[in-house]
């Protein structure tokens, strides 16, 4: 229970809110929970209104939320190369690649999907931390991971684009055009 209680406690207040009120109408619907909870048809109705409510500003503040991280632009972090091998900047990249740009100075050349990808990541980075946990404000939902193209990039995306990140580093030499 205790574990649940903390799993809930790390939600975004929107899902908790829509979940209470999916509880309500279940409670509206069925109107006895193993004896334990009996309202009665006043008791009902006033679950079912609630928890029509509660859904209702759930998604409503869900939906919002995803609207406005969208348009949010993450600014980048600074980079750090001591560790990650960038390309030092040798004129410009080959034929069919572009700049990655995760940070300002992040002269990767990548594919130009790979670099849409990494600004739609971008965008989408406040939607996918918790504000909180293990790693701070830096801290991933469940099934994100740092992207790290350079040491700094806290940018949460999916475990392949992390790979793909680190193929590009290390392909990134080969891209540079003579």
């Amino acid at each position: 229970m205790t574990e649940l209680i903390s799993h809930l406690m790390d939600q975004p207040i929107a899902n908790v809110i829509a979940l209470v009120g999916l509880f309500c109408l279940f409670l509206a619907a069925v109107g006895k929970i193993s004896g334990k909870i009996e309202p009665d048809a006043r008791g009902r109705i006033l679950s079912g209104v609630l928890g029509l409510i509660l859904l209702t500003l759930g998604l409503v503040m869900h939906s919002s939320k995803d609207a406005s991280a969208a348009k949010q632009v993450v600014p980048p972090v600074a980079a750090d190369t001591t560790k990650t091998a960038v390309v030092p900047i040798s004129g410009t990249c080959a034929a069919g690649y572009v700049w990655r740009l995760v940070v300002p100075d992040d002269h990767v050349c990548v594919t130009r999907e790979t670099r849409d990808q990494v600004e739609s990541d971008n965008k989408l980075a406040p939607a996918r931390v918790k504000n909180g946990g293990d790693y701070g404000a830096d801290t991933c939902v469940m099934g994100f991971v740092w992207r790290e193209a350079v040491q700094q990039d806290h940018v949460c995306v999916p475990p392949e684009t992390r790979e793909k990140a680190r193929n590009d580093n290390a392909l990134s030499a080969t891209r540079i055009a003579q």
